[in-house]
């Protein structure tokens, strides 16, 4: 009986051990990436006024750890946010952001557009800004009846009190 050579030994040995860490071989992780989101979708803020804030939020991916930029772009002149883009956001981080308004500012919805870029990847996202105008508020009495009524656009809320009641309207 022939025993094998160190040489031959060590050959069959490498070519079972490729052959085990091919056939095992597992795929490759999927690359960092990161979640990027402007809430709510439409915003309304009353003409020459301040909104309430959006919330802009950057979420990890596979461990994505690069800052991310923000802009926007959309925003007519006069308009301005707090805090100033562009932003920079740590994965997993939210921001609030406000936008005020002049009072000379056409009332309508403002189509906003979000960029958010980091490690060489894009993402964007849209916002409308509803701009409604400012409320039109008088007291008066129809009737018998005392009333608070507020109008905006095309919208009239009137809130009454009747002879007897013990309610109190005013103006504040």
């Amino acid at each position: 009986m022939r025993l094998p050579t160190a040489v031959s030994l060590c050959a069959a040995l490498t070519t079972l051990i490729l052959f085990v860490n091919c056939g095992t071989s597992s795929p490759s992780p999927p690359p960092p990436d990161f979640r990027f989101s402007a809430d709510p979708a439409m915003l309304s803020v009353t003409v020459g006024d301040t909104s309430p804030p959006a919330v802009i939020s950057v979420e990890a991916i596979n461990g994505f750890i690069t800052p991310v930029s923000v802009t926007i772009a959309g925003l007519p002149d006069g308009v301005t946010s707090f805090p100033a883009f562009p932003l920079t956001l740590t994965p997993g981080t939210v921001q609030e952001v406000t936008f005020s308004t002049p009072s000379s500012l056409q009332i309508g919805s403002i189509p906003l557009q979000y960029t958010a870029t980091a490690g060489g990847l894009s993402k964007s996202g849209t916002m409308a800004l509803n701009v409604t105008p400012v409320p039109v508020i008088r007291t008066g009495q129809d009737g018998s009846m005392d009333f608070l009524q507020a109008v905006t656009g095309n919208e009239t809320v009137r809130v009454g009190s009747l002879p007897g009641e013990q309610a109190s309207l005013s103006l504040v």
